[in-house]
């Protein structure tokens, strides 16, 4: 059995060998915590049967609605922006190995190197290479063996927040509704809106009759405007939007009389005069 070279083993401190979809709190916080759960399930694809070795490097394909698949809770927009985001950083490594022309299905690899930098960047040092024994079996002689939690509280947390916002979302919005338009509300929490502000956009959106991802959205997008952070300070945005667009009421402003002329006054009266004498100056003549 192939003994682990250093850089191997270097590596398994970041990426762990297993199904469940785990990541480290330290790596997600330097490239991301979408970044860090995908790159963690690539590492595991890759050091699985399904695996083609190409060039001595060894590549998986998948689209990214078979990547959307592994992740149930975000939508194929995201998994393409996650994906994306790696490939910027030069996390990862995407080539066209199909042989049919037609076949545009991506092939993924992780670039090892660049990881060793990111390792370099946490500060972590390798305990595995050291023995307090000489013979190297003592019962203080580090393995290779590194024990790690199932999922950590960062990432429990935030898929937890996520499948709230579906759950409530398509309780009060639209059940059923496409991972695409839920996923345009999970994702103010990457922008630091706090899952209460977002829960109290969806219930608010239903009161209003805005049953849709769209409404949400619009209003999530107004409190970020005014600054909002906790659901007080959405009720005063609120109030504010009504204030400031409720229909305005103007006070007639009172017709002003100016004082007639005394000229003016005595024209009007002779015409009014003259107007008399014509109507009257027929009335005694026979017909």
């Amino acid at each position: 059995m192939r003994e682990k070279s250093k850089k191997e083993v270097l590596m398994s401190k970041l990426l762990i060998d297993d199904y469940p979809i785990q990541v480290l709190p330290k790596l997600a916080t330097v490239i991301g915590l979408n970044e860090a759960i995908i790159l963690q399930q690539l590492h595991y694809w890759l050091n699985s049967k399904s695996a083609k070795m190409i060039k001595g490097k060894r590549w998986i394909h998948n689209t990214y609605e078979e990547w959307q698949g592994q992740f149930p809770f975000w939508s194929v927009a995201t998994v393409k922006r996650t994906l994306t985001s790696l490939s910027k950083q030069n996390l990862i490594i995407k080539e066209n190995y199909n042989k049919a022309g037609f076949d545009k299905t991506i092939w993924y690899s992780i670039d090892y190197n660049k990881l060793e930098e990111v390792t370099q960047r946490l500060g972590q040092n390798d305990p595995t290479d050291r023995s307090n024994c000489t013979n190297g079996m003592g019962q203080n002689d580090l393995t290779n063996t590194i024990d790690f939690p199932e999922t950590t509280t960062e990432t429990t947390s935030m898929l937890a927040a996520m499948a709230q916002i579906s759950q409530v979302y398509q309780q009060k919005i639209k059940p059923m509704d496409s991972p695409q338009n839920i996923d345009r509300v999970q994702s103010f929490l990457e922008d630091g809106v706090a899952l209460e502000v977002i829960l109290y956009a969806i219930e608010i959106s239903a009161r209003d009759g805005g049953h849709t991802a769209g409404y949400v959205v619009k209003k999530l997008n107004d409190w970020q405007r005014r600054g909002v952070k906790t659901v007080e300070d959405a009720k005063l945005a609120d109030e504010a939007w009504k204030a400031e667009n409720s229909p305005k009421t103007f006070k007639k402003s009172p017709v002003r009389k100016e004082p007639i002329p005394k000229w003016l006054a005595d024209h009007e009266e002779q015409e009014r005069l003259r107007k008399e004498r014509e109507a009257h100056q027929y009335d005694d003549v026979p017909f």
